[in-house]
């Protein structure tokens, strides 16, 4: 499925089956439950030494599980069966930084965020956070923040990993924020944003909400931003005018944008929903038609695929 269409396609599920009248509480979870892999070749649970991926992956956009996948094209399994937990669809999944737990978006319908131990046990719900896409872990692990669709607007939220202490960081920004990220240093978030009927542009804010920069100005979606392990760098999505997505990296210290993704070939290769840095900053993992795939330097960007999945296959989280 074209980039174009396919973004269009998230913001219309997270339109009707997202939105809330307001947050509020949600029950825990049933008790966990450990699933099986799909195939014979799997990895140990957590990262391992050479660096491991969660995907969710599905074949239809709404039914979607989430996937270990060793960063050397080595093994994965299936971590998490969304149906067999009594949901529609598990994604959007974030390590915790000590990759001890994974922190995710659940649709029942409605969403709400939930965490696991990294075995795919002790599965459970984050209190006040009905409605919530895009969790992501603070540094320390202490909190996390995610954004909500309420009655046709999006907004970005932080709350203690309890549930308790829920701040709406963008409720004065005008624009619809989404797929908020962490910067390392714990002081910033990017994400993406627009007015209705505008190009999705990529924004950082303050924790504390009191600054609101944006880095991208153009005509075309740029979106899914990720902070680099250093916090010098965002590597984000961006639109093309042939209705693909490329992966373009912003300098932070010089605003200069560079591309990622001149050695892929449309339509062969197209940039999916999400992307995500491994802990050693200099690769990239990258989505292209339900593909996962790690981008490295070697007298140029060499893409390796590392894993086939589904057809739709989204949002990696590396570590």
């Amino acid at each position: 499925m074209k980039v174009k269409s396919y973004l269009m396609l998230c913001i219309l599920i997270s339109l009707v089956l997202a939105c809330s009248p307001e947050i509020s509480n949600t029950e825990e979870a049933n008790d966990p439950m450990t699933t099986e892999p799909d195939s014979p070749t799997t990895i140990d649970a957590g990262p391992t030494e050479t660096g491991t991926i969660i995907v969710d992956s599905g074949d239809n956009a709404l039914l979607g599980d989430l996937f270990l996948i060793s960063a050397d094209a080595s093994g994965s399994q299936k971590l998490l069966d969304s149906g067999d937990n009594g949901y529609q669809h598990f994604g959007y999944a974030d390590w915790l930084p000590d990759g001890s737990k994974i922190v995710f978006s659940a649709l029942m319908p409605p969403w709400e965020i939930m965490t696991a131990k990294n075995d795919g046990s002790n599965l459970q719900s984050v209190p006040n956070t009905v409605g919530g896409e895009y969790p992501t872990w603070s540094p320390e692990g202490d909190r996390i923040v995610f954004s909500v669709w309420n009655d046709g607007d999006a907004d970005i939220f932080i709350i203690n990993r309890d549930g308790s202490g829920l701040i709406n960081l963008t409720e004065n920004f005008s624009a619809n924020a989404l797929d908020p990220s962490w910067s390392p240093d714990g002081k910033q978030i990017a994400f993406f944003a627009a007015e209705a009927g505008e190009d999705y542009e990529i924004f950082t804010i303050m924790v504390e909400g009191s600054f609101t920069a944006q880095l991208t100005d153009n005509k075309m979606n740029d979106w899914a931003p990720d902070w680099s392990p250093n916090g010098n760098e965002i590597a984000f999505l961006h639109s093309t005018d042939q209705d693909y997505a490329e992966v373009h990296v912003i300098d932070l210290d010089t605003g200069n944008i560079s591309e990622r993704t001149t050695a892929f070939g449309y339509p062969d290769l197209s940039a999916d929903p999400g992307l995500c840095w491994m802990p050693d900053g200099e690769r990239l993992v990258i989505i292209s038609q339900g593909d996962v795939y790690m981008s490295r330097y070697d007298g140029g960007v060499i893409f390796d695929k590392i894993w086939e999945g589904k057809t739709y296959t989204s949002f990696p989280s590396c570590h």
